[in-house]
């Protein structure tokens, strides 16, 4: 009886202590789950607050992702706009500086100048010759010779006269001058209405045809008009009017009534 009962007891406290040590076994295990799934009050402050400053600093990483993506486009945009800006231009002038330019170091400064040639604006230059137009006309043929130092004249191409009243200076002439003298006998001839006038002088008038010719080539205007289309005539037709770079003719002008020379005479 008594072995039962020891028996018994033994099995009891065997199993007693099993059951107590399994059950503290799963109680731990059951309390570390739940103390690892639930976590305490501080814990979870402290988690709370990890995943704010985490949040945080995710949003100013994209924030300044996001900034960074915006600098880089609007850049690539102003340097588009800029390109575009640029090419919708006329023209753009190099520089505003006076350059002294050929053996009279005449000075020569850039502008854009905007042609009206008569198609939609017009100036006094335009039409036949009468009181308006040749009064127009004389505004620019008035320069005439200039007068030239001795080493300028050293320079050119071809031996220049004296000046005639000073031994000590010589003549010449700006050859846009030249050229508009030409020009301007042209006209004269092409509106003039009496055969006599229309066709005086042949060999002049073919000198200056062959002079513009050669002195337009020589200059070979680079500035390109813009041209249009015509879905009525069907073709291509030329911007008359555009607007070009050109050297400031009033500025080129002025410098050579400065330096005319006293006795002006027509040049042939």
């Amino acid at each position: 009886m008594f072995g039962f009962s020891g028996r018994e007891d033994k099995r009891g406290q065997y199993e007693k202590i099993n059951l107590k040590h399994d059950d503290d076994t799963d109680s731990q295990k059951h309390s570390d789950t739940i103390d690892n799934a639930v976590p305490s009050s501080g814990e979870e402050r402290t988690d709370a607050a990890d995943s704010s400053s985490l949040g945080v600093i995710r949003f100013y990483r994209h924030l300044v992702i996001i900034l960074t993506g915006i600098n880089v486009l609007m850049s690539f945009a102003a340097v588009w706009l800029g390109i575009t800006f640029t090419k919708r231009l006329p023209y753009q002038l190099a520089k505003n500086d006076v350059e002294f330019v050929g053996p009279a170091e005449v000075p020569v400064e850039m502008e854009l100048y905007r042609f009206q040639t008569g198609v939609r604006e017009s100036t006094p230059f335009f039409g036949p010759p009468n009181a308006t137009t040749n009064a127009a006309w004389s505004t620019i043929l008035n320069a005439g010779l200039i007068k030239l130092t001795p080493a300028q004249a050293d320079m050119l191409s071809a031996p220049t006269a004296k000046d005639q009243e000073d031994p000590t200076s010589y003549v010449g002439i700006l050859e846009v001058f030249h050229q508009l003298h030409c020009l301007n006998t042209l006209r004269l001839r092409a509106f003039a209405k009496d055969p006599e006038v229309q066709f005086a002088d042949p060999g002049h008038t073919a000198h200056c045809f062959e002079y513009i010719r050669q002195s337009l080539m020589c200059l070979a205007d680079v500035n390109i008009a813009p041209i249009s289309w015509s879905e009525r005539k069907h073709e291509y037709a030329i911007h008359w009017d555009a607007t070009r770079q050109c050297r400031n003719f009033e500025k080129i002008h002025a410098w050579a009534l400065d330096k005319r020379h006293k006795v002006s005479e027509d040049v042939q």
